[in-house]
């Protein structure tokens, strides 16, 4: 029997110590890219909230991390090049379905984008073992 659920992606993340400058043109990029049509399954995006000098981007139901990421390489690109950014998210699910409980990390820099999942490392730590048992 497959268990109808409902899956969620949440993150929350921050950029500190904005100028003017740099508030003014995430504010643009996001306004700029919520009038873009989004190609996901789900429509999903992430939220976000301007507060003193920083800017918070997280998920409260689902986000998508690429968008983040995305967004976060362009700002270190034009801004702070010599920055990184990382950020770490979970996957839940609304009823217990095997393989639907996870997450990951990525790490941003203005010309690299370095991110793991856990399911990935399960697949490593997997096939580690694999190849252990069958030299030994």
């Amino acid at each position: 029997t497959t268990l109808m659920a409902n899956n969620y992606t949440l993150f929350s993340a921050e950029i500190e110590s904005l100028t003017v400058e740099e508030a003014a043109w995430l504010r643009t990029e996001i306004a700029r890219h919520r009038g873009e049509p989004v190609n996901d399954d789900d429509g999903a995006d992430f939220q976000e909230t301007f507060e003193e000098n920083s800017l918070f981007l997280f998920s409260e139901e689902s986000g998508n991390v690429d968008h983040v990421i995305l967004l976060v390489q362009s700002f270190l690109s034009k801004f702070r090049p010599a920055d990184t950014f990382s950020f770490a998210w979970a996957e839940t699910c609304s009823k217990p379905r095997p393989g639907e409980f996870g997450g990951g990390a990525a790490f941003v820099t203005a010309d690299k984008i370095e991110y793991t999942h856990l399911f990935t490392w399960l697949d490593e730590a997997r096939q580690r073992h694999r190849v252990a048992k069958e030299t030994a």
